[in-house]
């Protein structure tokens, strides 16, 4: 019988965009790169070419200067785009984009938004730095609620695969998981880090987390919770769809380090990205892309 050894594997493709990249998404056919000059670059996915850019009006500084509109949150559903990007004094506005930009939210609300998901094709879940979720409906132009889901600084935040939970981690190694359509708590998650958890990702009801502690959180549906030691911050997790392999970064390299969640062994080692990962999105269970400070979007598949 033949055993397959751990390697170190390369990016397949590397996607370059048009500024730093902020935050990226993708669906069947396209990925889409949110960049800190104001603009969303959008690749086919089969082909690795650009297809269209959409660019964001620019906005003023505190010193009343113009520069482009940093972009600091995007999301999809149906072909529709949320976008959350800089706006006056630093304030957020808030973009629809379907073939053109429709403003749902102005910086002059004064809302400090550090993320937003889709939760149906009519509201958004917004997450504030200051740990507040905000249901809101974009049809009626109306906020369902909000609601304080931490005392704590925001860390990170996510849904599930179905849009109907959500996920908030915080500076006091806490997340939280709660209902969206009622804010209601359904459950904690609190022994494995004792400090800030930077990311999160959860499939299928699996937790993992990555925290300041150097520990990656693993919290498996209905088994005993655990946590790995990293040799680094662990800026940021990753999680199959079927939430049996799990990625995190591993060292000061950047490197990022595949792992089996049921039985914990350390398997491949990805390499490439020498900036600081903060995103890691797989794209089914063999692939995932993965994106730092810099332009670049890495590609990687693996066994």
């Amino acid at each position: 019988m033949a055993f397959l050894r751990a390697q170190e594997v390369l990016p397949s493709h590397i996607f370059k965009a048009s500024g730093l990249v902020s935050d990226f998404i993708f669906d069947a056919k396209k990925l889409y790169i949110a960049t800190d000059n104001g603009v969303v670059d959008v690749f086919d996915i089969q082909s690795k070419k650009q297809i269209n850019s959409i660019i964001l009006p620019i906005t003023r500084s505190g010193l009343n200067q113009i520069i482009p509109a940093k972009i600091h949150s995007i999301d999809n559903y149906n072909n529709v785009l949320v976008i959350v990007s800089s706006g006056i004094n630093g304030f957020r506005d808030v973009y629809l984009y379907h073939d053109k930009l429709e403003k749902i939210i102005d910086a002059k609300n004064e809302l400090f938004i550090k993320e937003a998901h889709f939760s149906n094709d009519h509201q958004v879940v917004f997450a504030t730095f200051a740990s507040e979720a905000i249901l809101y409906d974009f049809s009626e132009n109306y906020a369902l609620y909000t609601t304080q889901v931490s005392p704590s600084h925001q860390g990170d935040f996510t849904l599930n695969a179905s849009k109907t939970e959500m996920l908030n981690s915080d500076e006091a190694g806490i997340v939280q998981r709660s209902d969206i359509k009622t804010a209601k708590l359904l459950q904690t998650y609190d022994t494995q880090n004792v400090d800030k958890v930077f990311h999160i990702a959860y499939e299928k009801g699996t937790l993992i987390t990555g925290g300041q502690d150097r520990r990656v959180g693993v919290y498996p549906k209905n088994e005993t919770p655990y946590y790995i030691k990293s040799d680094f911050l662990v800026y940021c997790v990753g999680l199959t769809p079927n939430a049996k392999k799990a990625v995190y970064v591993k060292n000061e390299d950047n490197d990022l380090q595949l792992f089996d969640v049921s039985s914990k062994k350390l398997e491949d080692t990805f390499v490439g990205d020498h900036t600081l990962v903060t995103q890691i999105k797989f794209i089914n269970n063999h692939s995932f892309l993965s994106s730092g400070r810099s332009n670049k979007v890495y590609y990687f598949k693996f066994r």
